[in-house]
């Protein structure tokens, strides 16, 4: 099954070489083992150590942008991006292990969509409105709306800002709104 999900984004992500997938070998895989090609590159931490500022932050990007696009134009995401899944090689990220891959229905992608929207518009109602129609919510009449929005904005508003970075003065005001 992986060695067709890592297919399956391969084709996704042809035309971007920027975004490497290691091409699978069925017919040296078994059952409990698949056989990839070999790619080179550094792992997380050691891209951590050496990598400049613009670097960390074109790959965090592309790490985005694979994520956003596969959900978004073909209702799929990788399920397991944590730092072991990625190698860093010059200007491309290669993506490792496919084992674990969600695939959603067309109107749940709208959805979600259509809640980042308002998120970035600052359409509380139609948040609000998403969350209890989505389940996200177990018991909405007893659920702090108020404050889960004052810790939202915190956290989300800085992707309207051309550039952003965390400080102690941000997490301390996120850690404020949630403790009011």
């Amino acid at each position: 099954k992986r060695d067709l999900q890592s297919k399956r984004f391969r084709n996704i992500f042809a035309d971007n070489p920027q975004i490497v997938i290691p091409k699978v070998y069925r017919e040296l895989s078994t059952r409990n083992m698949i056989v990839q090609s070999f790619e080179e590159g550094l792992n997380f931490h050691a891209f951590k150590v050496r990598a400049t500022s613009q670097e960390k932050s074109d790959a965090a990007l592309l790490i985005a942008y694979f994520q956003t696009f596969a959900f978004v134009k073909h209702s799929v995401i990788h399920a397991d991006p944590h730092p072991g899944n990625f190698l860093f090689r010059g200007k491309q990220v290669i993506f490792l292990d496919f084992g674990r891959i969600i695939d959603f229905e067309e109107h749940e992608v709208k959805a979600e969509v259509q809640l980042y929207k308002d998120l970035l518009e600052s359409r509380k109602d139609k948040v609000i409105s998403h969350f209890h129609q989505s389940g996200i919510i177990d018991h909405p009449e007893t659920f702090d709306f108020e404050s889960f929005w004052s810790v939202l904005l915190l956290q989300e508003t800085h992707h309207l800002e051309a550039q952003f970075q965390i400080t102690k003065d941000h997490l301390k005001k996120i850690n404020l709104a949630m403790r009011s």
